[in-house]
């Protein structure tokens, strides 16, 4: 009687760790932040006057070390869709939040970045096949 009690439990211990094991959670705290996600709410809160405690960023992906999100903090967006074509890549939101890219304390609309050759071409299709595909972490 013990021994199938035991295999039950030990598959279903294993099934759990297979399950919930694998994939921790994102962001569990403030303290999971790399520094660099600091460092934009920081910028962001300082040059936008709010508090950098209230932002998140969805971070779609560093291109030579340009950061590109979206911003979210208290504020609402207006419900439009709005379309955003860069370097011929094409940007299809459903409000009128659309993307911003940071680099060294600065922050830019993707055109502004693509032309400042901060962002080339095939990091917006990059970004762009992210951003379709829900491909981004929350910090």
């Amino acid at each position: 009687m013990k021994k199938p009690i035991l295999s039950l439990l030990a598959g279903l211990a294993f099934i759990a760790i297979a399950l919930c094991g694998c994939k921790p959670a994102l962001n569990e705290d403030e303290n999971a932040n790399p520094n660099w996600a600091v460092q934009i709410k920081k910028d962001y809160a300082t040059t936008y006057d709010y508090n950098s405690e209230d932002l998140q960023l969805s971070f779609y992906g560093e291109y030579n070390v340009t950061y590109v999100m979206f911003i979210d903090g208290p504020w609402h967006y207006m419900d439009v869709i709005t379309t955003e074509t860069v370097g011929g890549v094409e940007f299809i939101y459903p409000s009128s939040r659309t993307l911003t890219a940071y680099k060294g304390g600065k922050f830019y609309s993707l055109e502004q970045a693509y032309e400042n050759a901060l962002l080339t071409y095939n990091d917006l299709t990059d970004i762009n096949i992210k951003y379709q595909n829900k491909q981004f972490i929350i910090y």
